[in-house]
């Protein structure tokens, strides 16, 4: 599996993950990451896509703010794919800060 994953930024209907290279490849080099997801609460991942092996990052869109999710990424060999490895807690995308509105008037001087 990947050496570590973590969420690298997120916004209001997606999270982008990151991960570092296995530290053991199976004995060949990886051809490419595939990137998972799954809702607090279910065991079902589910795939958001794939990667090639010179990538280190995915980000997974059309998430709802309203759930938290878990992500998890798994390397692959000619042999076959690895081990999931996955983040430690789970992310709700939320929508990014914004300017504040103008105060309200009318304006009074003392």
């Amino acid at each position: 599996s990947p050496g570590s994953i973590k969420v690298k930024d997120v916004g209001k209907d997606f999270v982008k993950v990151e991960w570092t290279a296995p530290k053991d490849t199976g004995g060949d080099k990886v051809k490419g990451y595939t990137v998972y997801y799954r809702e607090d609460g279910s065991d079902e991942w589910k795939k958001a896509g794939s990667v090639g092996s010179l990538d280190n990052d995915f980000t997974i869109r059309n998430l709802s703010t309203d759930k938290k999710y878990y992500f998890a990424v798994a390397a692959e060999n000619k042999k076959g794919q690895g081990q999931k490895m996955e983040t430690e807690t789970a992310v709700s995308p939320k929508k990014p800060a914004q300017k504040p509105a103008a105060p309200e008037g009318p304006i009074k001087f003392t």
